[in-house]
Parts: C-alpha cells; structure tokens; sequence
C-alpha cells in the first residue's frame, strides 16, 4: 500500500453566512472581496513574471513546510490555480493574490509555467481573508491582518467579528 503524505495545514473552524455563502454562490456571493467579478479561466504563467505581495498579511513561511509541499507538488501536481492580479509596474508582470506558498514550492521545484487565474476583484480583502482562515497565522499577523481588512473595508469592530466568526476582543 503506498504511503501517503498529508499536509499539516489546515483551515480553522468557523462557520458564519459570510463564509458560508462563498461555499455556496460565488456568482451571487454579496462579500466584500469577491464583489461583481467573476473568475476567469486558468492559464499557465510564468513563474519568473509573478512576485508576492509585499502588503500581504503573512510575512512567516516555514521553509519546511514549503519543502513538504514542494514534494507533494512534484508527486501528485498542482491541485489548484494561484489567484494572480496584473503588476501595474512590471509590464506581463504578475503580483500574488492567493497562493504564495504553492508558487514557492513551485520556485523550489524549478518550474517554469505555474497554473493562474487573473483575479479583478477586491484583491486586498481577498488575500486577507484566505489568510486569516488558516490555523497558522501568528497572533501579531493575525491582528495586522484584521486590523487592515477593517480598515479597508470600514467595518467596525463587531462588524469584522461577525464577518470572521471571530469574538470581538
């Protein structure tokens, strides 16, 4: 029987209508970060185009993690796309919306072409969002993160809270 490697990452668990309707409609889905776009079909980017986003909330990769993944990657491919959005500085430059760990490991593996959806949406809420949804966030990443997606979206405290099934303080 082969030998199956499992990823130590994970979502946390919560549950609000907000979470819950991403699940369910993306084409009707009332979020902040999803707005009126829609995605647009994949395509194979070129991995020297696409830099990370040096205003993301997650600052900390486990170089291990990323080793694990990069493994996973050469095993069994890339399971899913990263959301990318243009570079408006670097001409058929990319910037990272969701994915910077599987374009790392995919930089440790050498690859030239990495699969990507361009993405037209409230990017800043998005990557705050699929990031504030892991375990692994660190506390003071964790509270930039909020802090930002507050301020970027105008919410209020108790708003954000609700948003995030998280509790206020």
């Amino acid at each position: 029987m082969p030998q199956v490697m499992t990823m130590a990452r994970s979502f946390k668990n919560r549950t609000s209508s907000f979470l819950e309707k991403q699940v369910e409609v993306t084409k009707t889905l009332a979020t902040p970060f999803l707005r009126d776009s829609q995605f647009k079909h994949t395509f194979e980017a070129i991995v020297a185009d696409i830099t990370p986003d040096d205003d993301q909330s997650r600052k900390i990769f486990d170089e291990n993690e990323i080793i694990e993944l990069a493994s996973s990657i050469s095993s069994r491919g890339l399971l899913q796309p990263i959301l990318v959005r243009p570079n408006p500085n670097r001409p058929n430059g990319w910037i990272i919306v969701a994915g910077e760990r599987r374009w790392r490991a995919v930089t440790l593996l050498e690859w030239e072409y990495i699969p990507a959806i361009e993405y037209d949406g409230d990017y800043i809420s998005a990557n705050l969002v699929e990031n504030l949804l892991r375990e692994d966030l660190s506390p003071v990443e964790e509270a930039r993160g909020i802090k930002k997606l507050i301020t970027h979206n105008n919410w209020s405290q108790s708003e954000a809270a609700r948003q995030l099934c998280i509790g206020q303080s």
